[in-house]
């Protein structure tokens, strides 16, 4: 049991040790500023008068099927 928990120790101590993780941005993703004119897909306004600005992430709540939480940069959820 000592060993084991010299053994967790050590792990955690070397993880540690490494510093911060770094976020590397993506650049190899390239989409296209608007779809093709060639393709059949559009959109739609389906929320009515209600607009995001900066939307960061999209969630619905567990066997809920009309309610979307949408988390915008700043700390605003609608």
């Amino acid at each position: 049991m000592r060993g084991c928990h010299a053994a967790l120790l050590a792990l955690v101590l070397f993880t540690h040790a490494g510093g911060q993780l770094v976020r590397v941005p993506n650049t190899t993703l390239n989409l296209p500023a608007a779809l093709p004119s060639a393709t059949e897909y559009g959109t739609e306004n389906a929320l009515d008068e209600l607009v995001f600005n900066e939307p960061m992430s999209v969630v619905s709540v567990r066997h809920e099927t009309h309610r979307l939480f949408v988390a915008e940069r700043g700390g605003i959820l609608k």
